[in-house]
């Protein structure tokens, strides 16, 4: 039949493909409704990147598959990677294609005296797979794509701008002119920081602790900087 059951508006195909399936099925099955997750939660705003855990960073199928979740794909990857480590060095991308043997290309890429080659077809391609090598470089201790779609995907890009609204509005509240009745922004910024403790004491409840870690004696440090990635 031609009948409209449900509708879906999302930021992909996929994420507005869900939402029209979830209302399909609270239409055709009613008391379903309440077995499904909430649609406001984080959790449903991208796709799952669970299954990107199998997938290594040095994928040929990476650019591929990341067009198919709706991802950035690795060389937006790098180029967020390198925006929010701006400070540690010379983050431009210098690319250049040459001519390899069997009429394949080579393509290098290179980001402040670290250089990587991969073997490609076009320039296109190239472009991806020297992405993927040079994060997997700038990264030695990440070994999955998903890891990085995690730091640096749609997910991480929007709690990123999240986070920046949040300390606009307050840079708003605290700019508001003298003229105001007085101590009027002052109660609005106290306002607008109750709102945040109360949605931090929220998600905090929300976690469920599933154990203590207890690392075992004499165990040596990794070295590993889970803060930035060395440039």
């Amino acid at each position: 039949s031609k009948l409209e059951y449900g509708r879906g508006v999302g930021s992909s195909k996929k994420i507005a493909k869900a939402n029209a399936a979830r209302q399909s099925l609270e239409m055709l099955i009613p008391n379903f409704k309440n077995e499904l997750p909430d649609a406001d939660k984080d959790n449903t705003e991208g796709p799952d990147l669970e299954f990107f855990n199998n997938i290594r960073i040095e994928d040929p199928r990476v650019a591929d598959l990341c067009g198919k979740a709706s991802e950035p794909g690795p060389y937006h990857i790098l180029l967020t990677c390198l925006k929010r480590n701006y400070g540690l060095g010379d983050t431009n991308v210098n690319q250049e294609l040459r001519n390899a043997r069997n009429g394949k290309m080579e393509f290098f890429m290179c980001v402040n005296k670290k250089e990587v080659s991969v073997v490609c077809k076009n320039k296109k391609d190239g472009k991806q797979l020297a992405a993927q090598k040079m994060l997997q470089h700038l990264h030695p201790n990440i070994t999955n794509w998903g890891s990085l779609l995690r730091m640096y995907g749609n997910r991480s890009n929007r709690m990123f701008k999240q986070k920046k609204q949040k300390e606009s509005e307050i840079l708003a509240l605290q700019s508001k002119s003298s003229s105001s009745e007085q101590g009027a922004h002052s109660i609005a910024i106290l306002n607008k920081l109750k709102t945040e403790m109360r949605n931090l004491r929220e998600a905090k409840n929300a976690v469920v602790p599933i154990g203590k870690f207890q690392p075992p004696v004499n165990l040596p440090l990794s070295g590993i900087k889970t803060d930035r990635v060395d440039i």
